[in-house]
């Protein structure tokens, strides 16, 4: 999801300031795992875009659906003019000027147009209809996508956080290690190899709590532009850890899941389009026939008008177009051919995903139960080491040690969970189910 990921960080990132409006800079916004979701599914650019997107498919099926209903006119209109008969190949009498007038003309009209058959028209609403049906499947897999990459984001910040705390942790430690060092070296009880050590030790600390802050501010500015806010908006992460809570699915109910995937779903409707505009450019080989009606008063003044009207049948049958409709349609079957492909690419490759991130969950369960009993280990030596140096056989530095080693321990801990939580993420994603993170549902 890496190139997916970038290239909705940078369009959120352009997109963010028309969408911070309800989002003001007066006041801290702390943030939980599940208040991130629901501002992303509700707020977010992308899914506010999406949404217009669905609006204007619907208007566009009322443009396609107006030419089947009544067309209803009204035109009036009174003209002093003179003609010359020549122009309409007339020849004026002897003695007689070839131009006549000036004289007056009065016509008040209603005309009434309707429809009587258009296969073209029918099939162009079909078509309209499933384009709307697409906008609909375009907005499911954009917010799809997008709750997946802010609880991606917000899993990354949320980490971030917690390594900026470990470094911080870490530099107080090494910052009493050259302490203790330099101590020893002074009353001849260390060496001074060990006090270059725990300089470049400190130095080190000092490097990597700045660029864990580093890290901690950048990825807090991608959560804040994936969410619609701006840069100046004061944000808090929740304490609470983010859950996920997936159970593993099995291999049928993968292939069963990704058959209604928000993408799969698209290219389905995209395929149906195809085949719906192919059908309405072979309708153009029929005919088409309309009645037309007007009823008005017709005469040289308003007050000498007397009613008048008119009524038929219209029928127009293009017989032949030079080959554009028949290369119109031609084109039509290539596209739908090329939908179905691509259709049966995008499942198959939504199965592979799929399974893959499935396997690499359970990899990321089986490292998270490592890092967690390296916890543990390191924890209980901690304990070891203070009792010890209750009793007088171990040093004040040991101890240090100890702390830092059990410290770390806790930071690769959280580094696992992390990618462990992420490893969730990337399933409910390749499954299409992003959205029970958000309603707190395991998948089946």
């Amino acid at each position: 999801m890496g190139r997916l990921k970038t290239f909705i960080i940078i369009l959120l990132m352009a997109l963010a300031p028309a969408a911070v409006s309800a989002q003001t800079t007066s006041s801290p916004v702390t943030l939980g795992f599940s208040d991130a979701l629901k501002i992303a599914g509700e707020k977010s650019p992308g899914v506010i875009m999406a949404g217009e997107r669905v609006k204007q498919a619907l208007e566009r099926l009322n443009q396609t659906r107006a030419p089947l209903f009544p067309q209803l006119s009204v035109s009036a209109s009174e003209i002093r003019q003179t003609k010359n008969l020549e122009t309409f190949g007339l020849q004026a009498a002897p003695n007689t000027p070839s131009v006549t007038g000036p004289f007056n003309a009065f016509d008040a009209r209603l005309k009434v147009i309707q429809t009587l058959f258009d296969m073209a028209t029918v099939k162009r609403l079909e078509a309209a209809g499933i384009g709307h049906e697409v906008s609909r499947a375009e907005e499911k897999k954009i917010k799809e996508d997008v709750l997946a990459l802010v609880a991606t984001l917000y899993i990354e910040a949320k980490r971030a956080q917690s390594a900026l705390a470990f470094s911080e942790a870490e530099l107080r430690l090494s910052r009493e290690t050259y302490r203790l060092a330099g101590m020893n070296f002074r009353i001849g009880t260390g060496s001074e190899m060990d006090l270059k050590n725990a300089k470049a030790a400190h130095s080190e600390s000092r490097f990597q709590r700045r660029m864990s802050k580093t890290k901690a501010r950048d990825t807090q500015l991608d959560l804040k532009a994936a969410l619609g806010f701006s840069e100046e908006q004061e944000m808090r992460l929740s304490e609470n850890e983010p859950t996920v809570n997936l159970r593993l699915p099995k291999r049928p109910e993968i292939l069963k899941l990704t058959q209604s995937h928000p993408e799969v779903l698209l290219a389905q409707a995209k395929l149906r389009q195809a085949e719906a505009e192919t059908a309405s450019e072979k309708a153009e080989f029929l005919p088409k026939i309309s009645g037309a009606a007007d009823y008005g008063a017709s005469a040289d003044l308003p007050g000498h008008s007397k009613a008048t009207y008119s009524y038929g049948l219209e029928a127009a049958w293009a017989i032949f177009e030079g080959g554009q409709r028949t290369a119109l349609a031609a084109e039509g079957q290539s596209k739908s051919r090329e939908a179905e492909a691509y259709r049966k690419d995008l499942t198959n490759q939504k199965e592979n995903k799929a399974l893959e991130a499935r396997e690499f969950l359970k990899n990321m369960r089986n490292l998270l139960k490592a890092k967690r009993d390296d916890l543990a280990a390191q924890s209980r030596q901690l304990e070891l080491t203070k009792n010890r140096l209750a009793n007088g056989t171990a040093s004040r530095l040991e101890v240090i040690h100890a702390m830092s080693n059990e410290t770390r321990a806790a930071d690769v801990f959280a580094e696992a969970a992390a990618s462990f939580q992420t490893a969730e993420v990337n399933l409910a994603h390749a499954l299409g189910q992003t959205g029970i993170i958000m309603n707190d549902r395991r998948i089946l």
